[in-house]
């Protein structure tokens, strides 16, 4: 074997990259006089038509709770009445408001509650169901979402009808139930029951679908995450979802 074979080739250094400029050589960018009020003017037409929308009504509608105004001040046949906080005293200290607000505040956490629940069970199904179902699944949830309020509410009516629905020929086929000429929208509670059902159907579909796309990551993050068991390595624990096995020498 020669020499040249064996001599190790010698490590030639990188070469150095030249140092940056100093900041004050850097070139600098040259701002355009009165940058900073441009955004501004683009934004000033649409913040004046949100002034004439929004402002006057809602400027209004202060000005008019602190007035009487009735049948006489609608027709201009007579000025509307300064009366400070007195409508506001009326209205606390009615008992129905208060039961109204209960009511509202009942409807809201139960749509959003609902809401919440079923899109997350349909998000679990889908990833549970062959791949026609689910296209049928998304096409249902696709129209359910894009159908219009009037359309969707008269869908529900006719549902729900007292002589021709379907709900309560469904009902009455079961043995011991009579639904026939059951009036849904006669009680209060019931008739709250069927407007959530019509509130919580449609936002289903944008509840359901992000969720159905973000459980898989969600449990192929939670397969990756590390557990902490406060153990020495090669421990094997009983609580330990991932126990170590021991090596026998």
């Amino acid at each position: 074997m020669s020499a040249a074979d064996t001599t190790t080739p010698a490590k030639v250094p990188p070469p150095r990259q030249a140092p940056p400029p100093p900041a004050d050589e850097l070139p600098r960018v040259r701002r355009p006089s009165g940058g900073a009020a441009i955004p501004w003017l683009l934004l000033a037409p649409c913040l004046l038509v949100l002034a004439a929308v929004m402002g006057y009504p809602l400027a209004r509608l202060v000005t008019l709770s602190f007035q009487k105004f009735g049948q006489s001040q609608l027709w201009g046949f007579q000025p509307a009445e300064s009366v400070g906080f007195d409508n506001f005293a009326k209205v606390l200290g009615d008992g129905e408001f208060w039961t109204v607000v209960l009511r509202t505040i009942v409807f809201t956490v139960g749509a959003v509650v609902f809401t919440m629940v079923i899109g997350m069970a349909i998000a679990l199904l889908l990833q549970r169901v062959s791949g026609w179902l689910k296209v049928l699944i998304n096409i249902v949830l696709v129209a359910s979402w894009g159908m219009p309020v009037i359309v969707a509410t008269t869908v529900f009516k006719w549902l729900f009808d007292s002589d021709y629905g379907v709900f309560n020929a469904l009902l009455s086929k079961l043995p011991g139930v009579e639904m026939i000429g059951h009036n849904w929208f006669a009680s209060g509670p019931e008739g709250l029951a069927v407007i959530m059902l019509l509130v919580v159907w449609g936002p289903c579909r944008s509840w359901s679908s992000p969720s159905a796309r973000a459980s898989p990551r969600c449990r192929r993050s939670w397969r990756r995450r590390p557990v902490w068991t406060g153990q020495a390595p090669g421990e094997s624990s009983a609580t330990s979802p991932c126990p170590s096995s021991s090596r026998s020498s």
